[in-house]
């Protein structure tokens, strides 16, 4: 049982993470962005280590409501860095075409 309960506390944990991760995305807020991405990636690798422990009906579906939470919040945070990103994408291509007009008229 209480193998059964750390787990879900591990998937808690995202949930939480990942939520704090689209308040940043709100915010724009990228540094604390990269911060809580850093964190997320450390959460899912400790359930990726560990092995599923049989779960009960209940317990299954309080998983599942858990994964919907961290869906929905990566939906939130795609919604708001998508815009940035294509900026981003924009700019650094300008650049490049900026940098091979340079080399070719040197």
């Amino acid at each position: 049982m209480i193998m059964v309960h750390a787990h879900l506390a591990l998937y808690e944990n995202v949930a939480e993470t990942t939520r704090a991760m689209a308040d940043a995305a709100r915010s724009s807020d990228w540094d604390h962005l990269v911060e809580l991405e850093q964190r997320c990636k450390q959460q899912v690798s400790s359930i990726m280590q560990g092995p599923a422990p049989e779960l009960s009906d209940e317990e299954r579906e309080l998983k599942a409501g858990i994964i919907r939470e961290i869906l929905k919040h990566d939906r939130t945070i795609r919604d708001h860095t998508s815009p940035w990103m294509k900026q981003l994408g924009v700019l650094i291509g300008s650049l490049r075409n900026e940098r091979k007009l340079l080399g070719a008229y040197r």
